[in-house]
């Protein structure tokens, strides 16, 4: 069994996906997509070969992906292993890692200060009493009520104006329903005789 590293694969390619891409050229136990790159699992030191030859470079989805011999040390058969990726032990999954730099959700506990770690992980610590909820929900149910009475009211003022305004009403000097104004120069005259 050898085991392939696939680097620089596009976003949202999943492991279905980049096996029957392997499966034109060999035959793959098993393939695990992570983020941007994958490990591919091949029967044997020639299917790797062929595999190498065949897709190192290969535009897939618009971007060059690059196969290489997996250096690494963890997972060398296929399957799945309860052992962390990254440090190899048994104790903790891989987001839990401590020799992970980005997992910060195990150097909080340190840099918070002066509050203990299991005041941290009990979850009722910081939980509100609930007499203190109490009022916030009779607060919540007023408004929805409201919401509902003034939400149904627009609805049927918005009704009866969409069948208001269906009916033709008649602009002026459009369909002769008003006579036109005077002309200004008669009107002046009229002003300036009659005035």
């Amino acid at each position: 069994m050898v085991k392939l590293f696939v680097g620089g694969l596009p976003e949202g390619v999943d492991s279905i996906r980049l096996r029957q891409l392997f499966s034109q050229f060999v035959i793959v136990n098993e393939c695990d997509v992570i983020k941007d790159y994958a490990f591919v699992h091949v029967a044997t030191d020639e299917h790797a070969r062929t595999a190498i030859e065949k897709l190192d470079g290969y535009i897939l989805e618009g971007k060059s992906i690059n196969i290489r011999w997996s250096t690494s040390k963890l997972r060398k058969e296929p399957g799945v292993d309860k052992r962390c990726f990254r440090c190899g032990t048994n104790h903790h999954k891989t987001l839990q890692c401590p020799n992970d730099p980005g997992n910060n959700s195990l150097k909080r506990t340190s840099s918070m200060g002066n509050i203990p770690s299991a005041d941290i992980a009990d979850p009722k610590r910081f939980a509100a009493d609930v007499n203190d909820l109490v009022p916030l929900y009779d607060q919540y149910m007023d408004a929805r009520v409201k919401y509902f009475y003034f939400r149904e009211r627009l609805m049927k003022e918005l009704k009866a104006r969409t069948s208001v305004s269906s009916l033709t009403v008649p602009t002026p000097f459009v369909n002769g329903a008003y006579s036109a104004p005077p002309p200004t120069t008669l009107h002046y005259e009229y002003l300036f005789l009659f005035g």
